[in-house]
């Protein structure tokens, strides 16, 4: 058989609106003279001669079967099929699911198939023999730069969460008199996960995005307590400056992870650099810790009036330098953090 030979689609049953009868299971000899059943078809009676006592096949009788029939086959043109059924699979005339059977869903995204003769458990609660045809293909994709609640979307079996705490803000400086220079850390990064999930989320979750603090660490970003990751590390508050000719480091501190869940990817946010002053030629402030989306904020000469902001999702602030007689000078900001669900069937 090719392609070509596929046969029209049913778009109406037979008899739709015509008179008919719905065709019983058990066999209507001895009950209704001449009517049809599945089984008995049409009786014996239907086919003795009028004059030996016959009675003719009914019209209702045949309208109903053929309306049955077709039924079933304008369901499956539109590609249509059945959940799984209990009292069908155990019905004795059934006898259970034939190997290689296919059963919608319950929640009617995807199939399951079967894989042994006489099936009856239940796919849908746990049942053995089955498999799921459309199991880990990919739904949609959610992504949340702001509190909120994630909803999954229907069909949605399991998730994959990516996400990035707040990067931490680059130090300050405080102001310089004539003879003096300053120069500040870099903030770190937030931390970075990845996890799975298969469970927990079906209710809606709450999602936290967590944003930049200064002179504390980033805020942290979540989906409720089952994936944290925490913002990075501030570089601290305005640094002191020093006397020419003083060389002076500041070195930020680095980021730890907290997460909790089976199945997790997690990464230490990425420490800003240290800002430095060797002498009124070698002065730098820190650079910000980058993220997985994107680099910190970069370092800056004295000349800078402020620190360069994060430039992706979770990425550290850079810090500011100070050559003589500046004011006062801060940092740049941390980049708030990103939540990614991915969803799988």
């Amino acid at each position: 058989m090719n392609e070509a030979n596929a046969p029209g689609k049913l778009t109406l049953p037979f008899a739709d609106s015509g008179g008919k009868n719905i065709i019983p299971v058990a066999s209507q000899i001895g009950v209704t003279p001449g009517a049809a059943s599945f089984a008995d078809g049409f009786p014996p009676l239907t086919m003795t001669p009028l004059a030996a006592g016959g009675t003719p096949p009914s019209g209702f009788d045949m309208n109903g079967i053929l309306n049955m029939i077709s039924s079933l086959s304008r369901w499956f043109s539109a590609g249509a099929g059945f959940p799984y059924d209990s009292t069908f699979a155990n019905n004795p005339n059934v006898g259970g699911y034939p190997k290689g059977a296919k059963v919608l869903r319950m929640s009617g995204y995807g199939y399951w198939l079967n894989t042994v003769d006489g099936n009856t458990s239940n796919p849908d609660t746990g049942g053995a023999g089955w498999i799921g045809l459309n199991a880990g293909s990919l739904l949609n994709i959610q992504i949340f730069t702001a509190n909120g609640i994630y909803t999954p979307t229907a069909g949605t079996e399991s998730i994959i969460v990516e996400g990035v705490g707040a990067g931490g803000v680059g130090g300050g400086t405080n102001a310089t008199l004539a003879n003096q220079y300053a120069v500040s850390a870099g903030g770190c990064s937030g931390a970075h996960g990845v996890g799975r999930f298969t469970s927990g989320f079906s209710g809606g979750v709450a999602v936290t995005i967590g944003a930049p603090n200064l002179y504390a660490p980033g805020g942290a970003t979540s989906l409720g307590t089952m994936f944290i990751c925490p913002g990075g590390f501030g570089a601290g508050g305005n640094r002191a400056p020093t006397d020419a000719g003083t060389p002076l480091i500041y070195i930020p501190s680095s980021q730890y992870i907290s997460l909790t869940g089976a199945n997790l990817k997690a990464n230490l946010g990425s420490s800003g650099s240290a800002g430095f002053f060797f002498g009124a030629q070698a002065i730098m402030s820190g650079a910000g810790g980058d993220s997985p989306f994107g680099p910190g904020g970069t370092s800056v000469g004295p000349v800078a009036a402020v620190g360069y902001n994060g430039n992706g999702f979770g990425s550290g602030g850079g810090g500011v330098a100070a050559g003589p007689s500046a004011a006062m000078k801060s940092g740049g900001n941390g980049a708030p953090g990103i939540l990614i669900i991915y969803e799988y069937a």
